[in-house]
């Protein structure tokens, strides 16, 4: 279970991709505190972006540093895993520090449950799909948020991380993560997207995995490979159901959150962190939950 950031995020910043994204998200719910912070590395641009999108008592908000690629160092202190350092920034598997804007954080991480590569090893080394994950759904930090001057101490604080690669962005998907809900030791991490094969226009491919864990439940439907997703919405929120093929039942996870909850990332990303989240017969959780969706095929770069 150590090895699960490490495979999350182990080769963050040393791939030849045009894009990588290496990130985190954490909860403190008693402290009204979310954050999700991303390294985006665009090599066609030149840039590596650190993005912040943060829910605090003092108000919401995005914010964003850019640096030159050129200026982004990838070091190996120690350990055989990269720590990617932007200025006074760096992340790492064992745990990120930086700024922007108001946010500041100190963090380190530690896995708590396995890694997640939904995807088939040799369709990774394909390249057939826009972009390649790697995730750690359970996650635990520790360390500290500042705020607008507000410090927050985290303490074995819920959380993810998670790397992705690749040509592109995919053209649409449904995002959903939570590790914090009314009974412990369960998590839920959901992706349906629509992904070009090899990045040629019109091929497109409806794929996604939904991944539970709930005590001796162990999960993963990859979609269309050994299972079916489907998405169903309605004015009060969004449904994903999964079946692995000849399963007796479908899993069922519901989702929903206030419509003043959501950021817009741009790139026609939105997310929220703030979301309900109910994984149908087996817990709930009330605000703590990751839903991210894109719906637009601009790419930046």
């Amino acid at each position: 279970m150590a090895d699960a950031v490490s495979e999350a995020l182990g080769s963050f910043g040393t791939r030849r991709a045009a894009l990588e994204y290496g990130f985190f998200k954490l909860n403190v719910p008693g402290a009204r505190l979310a954050l999700l912070v991303d390294f985006i590395v665009r090599r066609r641009l030149g840039l590596l972006e650190v993005r912040v999108s943060k829910h605090a008592p003092s108000g919401s908000g995005v914010h964003r540093r850019e640096e030159p690629l050129a200026a982004v160092r990838c070091e190996r202190p120690g350990a055989s895993a990269p720590l990617v350092r932007a200025g006074a920034g760096w992340l790492s598997v064992q745990g990120s520090h930086g700024s922007v804007g108001p946010v500041s954080w100190d963090l380190a991480f530690r896995a708590a449950g396995p890694a997640l590569r939904p995807l088939p090893r040799i369709l990774e080394h394909l390249g057939a799909v826009d972009m390649v994950l790697a995730s750690a759904p359970e996650v635990r930090l520790d360390g500290e948020i500042t705020v607008a001057g507000a410090r927050f101490p985290v303490r074995d604080a819920p959380g993810m991380v998670c790397s992705y690669h690749g040509r592109r962005l995919p053209d649409r998907w449904l995002w959903v993560s939570c590790n914090a809900f009314d009974r412990s030791g369960v998590a839920v991490e959901c992706m349906v997207l629509t992904t070009r094969l090899y990045g040629v226009p019109g091929t497109a491919l409806e794929t996604g995995y939904l991944d539970v864990r709930a005590g001796d439940l162990r999960e993963c439907i990859v979609a269309p490979i050994d299972g079916s997703l489907r998405v169903e919405r309605s004015p009060g929120g969004l449904r994903v159901v999964g079946r692995r093929r000849g399963a007796p039942r479908d899993l069922g996870v519901a989702c929903r959150a206030p419509g003043d909850g959501w950021h817009d990332l741009g790139e026609g990303i939105r997310n929220t962190l703030l979301g309900d989240c109910d994984l149908e017969g087996i817990a709930r959780a009330a605000g703590t939950a990751g839903l991210e969706e894109r719906s637009e095929s601009g790419q930046r770069g």
